[in-house]
């Protein structure tokens, strides 16, 4: 069995292929579908990759908004599987999650079934692809660590990969250096991979070997800020929930780029509604409106969005 490329279209007894619009080759559904058999399984199917014939199969889970529906999917070439999991009342219950609830039933199901096998390799459609094995993307020439992967024909025209860049450090490769800086003449050519303020903080809670950039000395690190607002985003319309009790929940601004040792003084049209420490999340509750959120820094900085906040 060769997996068929994913259309759009509306199937009948009349329909034929022809009348579908491929939105992915086969090549390309291919190597999701690869990717989507490396997704990591719930505990009781932990160590199935140590099993001499695991089940070879694609599948994701989904968690909705509330905690109110949890859903697993799984496909292999002769079966796919849908489990959800709620109640007729749509209320949330704590715990409930596509991966902590679904997906054991998911695989429980599946291993229930007689063997299965897996898609073919659709050879016309894939080629070896050199890719940065930092980001995923397709390598430039400032990427140096590099992975040849098996991919669609149609990768090449994906994006290259920016976030390697190029970064001049001191003779002891401690820190950045500029051309203001005495030791810039003996700098030293180093290659980092730095991703976008907002990006690196999930990123960092999940590899904690990321690095990105090479602080600057102290006296110019000081003067660099790279606070930015990770919720709420310019423009954001906030609608305050309401939970069981009647009790109207708050919205949480949190900001991102400073230090352990930062504080931040959180105003709400001008009128001062908190002052955070290290951690900087702020609860936000208010009357249904449009507003100015700015966070300022002891130093002075200030970031601003203009939110519209509705009940």
């Amino acid at each position: 069995v060769s997996p068929v490329a994913f259309s759009m279209g509306y199937l009948s007894e009349s329909t034929s292929r022809q009348e579908f619009t491929p939105i992915a080759s086969p090549g390309a559904s291919y190597a999701t579908l690869q990717a989507m058999t490396k997704v990591e399984r719930p505990s009781l199917s932990g160590n199935w990759q140590a099993f001499t014939a695991p089940r070879n199969v694609a599948w994701k889970t989904g968690t909705s908004y509330g905690l109110r529906d949890a859903w697993s999917v799984a496909i292999t070439p002769e079966y796919t599987v849908v489990v959800w999991v709620g109640n007729a009342a749509g209320e949330g219950r704590a715990g409930l999650t596509g991966y902590g609830v679904a997906a054991p039933l998911l695989f429980s199901v599946l291993n229930a079934l007689p063997p299965t096998s897996w898609f073919n390799v659709p050879a016309g459609n894939m080629q070896q692809v050199r890719t940065c094995a930092e980001s995923g993307l397709i390598a430039s020439p400032t990427c140096n660590n590099i992975r040849e992967v098996y991919s669609s024909v149609h990768a090449r025209n994906t994006a290259v990969c920016t976030y390697c860049t190029v970064q001049l450090l001191d003779t002891t490769r401690s820190y950045r250096v500029t051309s203001e800086d005495s030791e810039f003449v003996a700098a030293v050519a180093d290659t980092a991979f730095v991703l976008p303020a907002k990006i690196e903080w999930f990123y960092r809670q999940h590899n904690p070997g990321y690095r990105g950039f090479h602080p600057l000395r102290a006296s110019r690190s000081q003067a660099e800020s790279t606070m930015q607002f990770v919720y709420p985003e310019e423009g954001d319309i906030i609608h305050l929930p309401v939970e069981f009790d009647n009790e109207r929940q708050p919205a949480v601004a949190k900001v991102i780029g400073l230090g352990k040792s930062s504080t931040v003084f959180w105003h709400l049209n001008d009128q001062c509604i908190g002052v955070t420490n290290g951690r900087h999340e702020q609860p936000i509750l208010a009357s249904p409106g449009s507003y100015t959120l700015s966070a300022i820094t002891s130093r002075g900085d200030r970031r601003s969005v203009h939110i519209e906040i509705r009940h």
